[in-house]
């Protein structure tokens, strides 16, 4: 089951760096012109981890370039995660 909502941006996190590429600095010229607003990007996709903290597994640069903007809410799409059990064979 996959629910979109506004998350505030620092209860998300981001397991890797910070990605400053062009498509970042691009995206982030645009939500600071006002050219584009944040209801326009789609949603990132997180999921909801054991620590009760939501982590990213898509969407690192729409959330870069809303942290850089100062922006405080972001769209998610928020998912459980797949566990995958691995039997020992022996």
């Amino acid at each position: 089951m996959k629910n979109i909502v506004w998350l505030h941006i620092h209860s998300v996190k981001i397991i890797d760096t910070f990605p400053l590429n062009r498509k970042t600095m691009e995206l982030a010229i645009k939500l600071w012109n006002g050219e584009i607003t944040p209801d326009d990007l789609p949603p990132i996709k997180v999921f909801l981890d054991d620590n009760g903290t939501h982590q990213i597994k898509d969407g690192r640069s729409r959330y870069t370039a809303l942290r850089l903007c100062g922006f405080d809410k972001i769209k998610c799409r928020v998912s459980k995660p797949i566990h995958i059990k691995i039997k020992n064979k022996i």
